[in-house]
């Protein structure tokens, strides 16, 4: 894995990689679906994927989650809702594991709490997150890995 923090040190000595803090989208599903097979669910486990409208007082109006593209299936099995990343089934697996499991099982990855929200939008990589904390976690089989090692190639 590499990271690039950006263009030119000497004129921003933000580092892109390190220090921005984006949503991380459909990055977040496969730690996700980890949980929700921790909990129970199977690659097998068939969720409805169908759309989904649930009110949200917060905002005042109706809150729902779509696919990208807007096709729905209906029932499909876990396997096939990771595979094609649809939004609406991450969700169904989101209520059947719980939204503060979801949210503490990631913290399991290196997530820091702060940055993970306690809602169904998880599912859909609403939080400003680091994955590549979780990812070499995933890689490592549960490993925590630090960041580090040889710079292959670094321009002046």
């Amino acid at each position: 894995m590499a990271l690039v923090g950006g263009f030119d040190f000497n004129q921003s000595k933000f580092n892109r990689a390190t220090q921005a803090l984006r949503q991380v989208g459909s990055n977040i599903k496969p730690f996700l679906y980890t949980a929700a097979m921790d909990k129970g669910l199977t690659l097998a486990s068939m969720l409805n994927d169908v759309p989904i409208s649930r009110w949200d007082a917060g905002a005042g109006s109706d809150w729902q989650p779509k696919n990208s593209p807007p096709q729905y299936a209906g029932p499909i099995r876990l396997r096939q809702g990771l595979g094609q990343s649809k939004n609406v089934v991450m969700v169904r697996a989101m209520r059947a594991m719980g939204v503060d499991y979801a949210a503490e099982y990631l913290q399991r990855f290196g997530f820091p709490a702060q940055n993970i929200v306690h809602t169904e939008s998880l599912a859909l990589g609403s939080s400003v997150l680091h994955p590549n904390a979780g990812g070499a976690r995933l890689r490592g089989h549960g490993e925590r890995w630090l960041p580090g090692g040889p710079v292959v190639y670094q321009q002046n």
